[in-house]
Parts: structure tokens; sequence; C-alpha cells
């Protein structure tokens, strides 16, 4: 702990260890609770799903960076991102303004 290097370095891995996972954890939660209006028992559900998804896809995915080149990889992981994230935008449950939930008392 005396080399100043290893102290920033430390500082740097927790730094960004709270803001992957601990911001992301909160966001899901609130995700799930605000916008789809379900229990917390969903957000388990949700992490256990990521967590292996994610466990799953290493291997594969080690693979195809070893055989191919990093550039191909990232691309497919920008296609795969991408339409996640326009899935997420029109699913019926995430549509709808606030306002128009609001009028039609859809909150709790």
């Amino acid at each position: 702990m005396r080399n100043r290097t290893y102290r920033a370095a430390a500082s740097a891995n927790l730094a960004d260890g709270f803001a992957a996972l601990g911001v992301r954890g909160a966001l899901v939660l609130l995700f799930v609770r605000e916008v789809l209006h379900r229990s917390a028992v969903w957000t388990g559900i949700a992490f256990l799903l990521f967590a292996v998804l994610n466990g799953a896809a290493l291997v594969p995915g080690g693979f195809l960076v070893d055989s191919a080149s990093y550039g191909s990889a990232f691309g497919l992981a920008a296609v795969v991102l991408g339409a996640a994230a326009v899935l997420g935008f029109v699913s019926p449950e995430t549509r709808g303004s606030r306002s128009t939930r609001r009028k039609n008392n859809e909150y709790r």
C-alpha cells in the first residue's frame, strides 16, 4: 500500500466497479419497479437471467475474438446491443408517457 501507483490503480478499479455494477444494479431495480410496475422478485429474475446469459456467452465470445479480430467482435456486439436497445424502446411494456399513465390512473 505504500506504492502510489498501486493505490491509484486500486482506487480507479473500485470506482469503475461501483459505476459498472452498483449503478447498474440500482438502475435495473428502479426500472423494474417504476417503469414496468413489477415486484422486486422480477429484479432478481432479471439479474439471474443476465448472469446466466453472460456466463454462456463468455466461451463463444472468447473463441470469436481469438479466431477473428477484435474489430469484428466489437462490430457484432454493437449490432446486438443496438438491436436490444431498439427492442427495449418499442416494447409494449414501456410505451406511453407518464402523463398518459397518470391520467389513466395506472400508478399504484
